[in-house]
């Protein structure tokens, strides 16, 4: 039987909290849930209610994933960060968006690297379309770049 456990006091800043479960059976020892979204809440809850394994009945352990690297050109460091963090708290509020992750390397403060987790590939494409990534990354962050690298996945049940 899987055990799950809500973190307390969920905040409105506050978009992800790890669901911990234990089991055997489950591969998967944490998975990434948005709480702060309702109709995430009530499938999770409708799913343990009826005995079954929340994440995978939900379908959280199928996300499109997408890992992009950033290189920004020598003197624009600076300015694709602020873009970055201006795309930051629109992303992360986005239907279909599970998890928004933007990092910085500590040596080199031009690379930025993005893993992000969307719950299919149109939620990935209204990422793309949508009017703060249009604005934020291509109009001002990627003009900016020296290289743009992306890979793209989809999380594995090995």
């Amino acid at each position: 039987m899987t055990e799950t456990r809500r973190p307390p006091d969920v905040d409105s800043a506050s978009h992800l909290h790890r669901e911990y479960r234990n089991g055997p059976c489950s591969p998967l020892k944490h998975a990434l849930i948005r709480y702060d979204v309702p109709e995430t809440r009530q499938l999770l809850e409708s799913a343990s209610a009826a005995g079954g394994d929340p994440a995978r009945d939900v379908g959280i352990l199928m996300a499109y994933v997408v890992v992009a690297k950033w290189t920004a050109r020598k003197g624009e460091e600076k300015a694709v960060a602020t873009a970055i963090q201006h795309l930051i708290q629109p992303s992360r509020a986005e239907p279909g968006m599970l998890l928004y992750e933007p990092h910085r390397d500590p040596e080199n403060p031009c690379v930025f690297l993005f893993y992000e987790q969307y719950a299919d590939k149109a939620a990935y494409d209204a990422h793309l379309a949508s009017e703060h990534f249009q604005r934020l990354g291509l109009g001002d962050a990627i003009p900016r770049l020296e290289s743009r690298d992306r890979g793209f996945y989809e999380t594995w049940d090995a």
